[in-house]
């Protein structure tokens, strides 16, 4: 009897290790599997821009939304491609297959995460990743100051965020 219970508590002990190590292997083979299959350039499929514009009363901190701007596209003759390597993103804009915008991004990674350096709260977080396929939500926060009634500042905000998927691609 204490032998079948010494090979039961054994047998138990090792399926446990090795279902975490299970875990672990799964959770790092997922996180290496998205950082060398986002390399490389996405086109824009779909996306929805939706802007908000607002104040963060200075006093009770509360924030109040004066309005939004929302916008699906791309529209007709718009083409947009983001380039991504290992620490940057490229963001071209075609209007009509002719180059009319680029801006570079500097990024640092933590997951799913691509926190962009040189934009204050601007991140772009992968929702889904396929050979094919990358499903995005991108958001970035601008503030500024402004002098309320009470001499303190309240902070205006200008919030956008988008939401949508790119397929893999070649820049036209």
């Amino acid at each position: 009897m204490k032998n079948t219970l010494f090979l039961l508590l054994i047998i138990s002990l090792f399926f446990s290790s090795c279902e975490d190590e299970l875990k672990t292997n799964l959770i790092n083979n997922l996180t290496n599997n998205l950082s060398s299959e986002i390399l490389g350039t996405w086109e824009i499929e779909n996306y929805t821009d939706i802007q908000e514009f607002g104040v963060v009363e200075n006093i009770t901190n509360l924030e109040t939304i004066t309005s939004t701007d929302i916008d699906i596209g791309p529209e007709d003759g718009e083409r947009w491609f983001v380039t991504i390597n290992d620490t940057s993103m490229i963001f071209l804009y075609y209007d009509y297959n002719i180059m009319n915008w680029v801006d570079v991004r500097e990024y640092t990674k933590d997951g799913n995460i691509y926190y962009f350096q040189d934009v204050l709260g601007g991140f772009l977080t992968i929702t889904h990743l396929t050979d094919s396929n990358l499903f995005y939500n991108h958001m970035y926060l601008e503030n500024y100051d402004d002098w309320s009634s009470n001499g303190i500042p309240d902070i205006i905000f200008d919030r956008q965020t988008f939401i949508g998927n790119m397929k893999k691609s070649e820049l036209p």
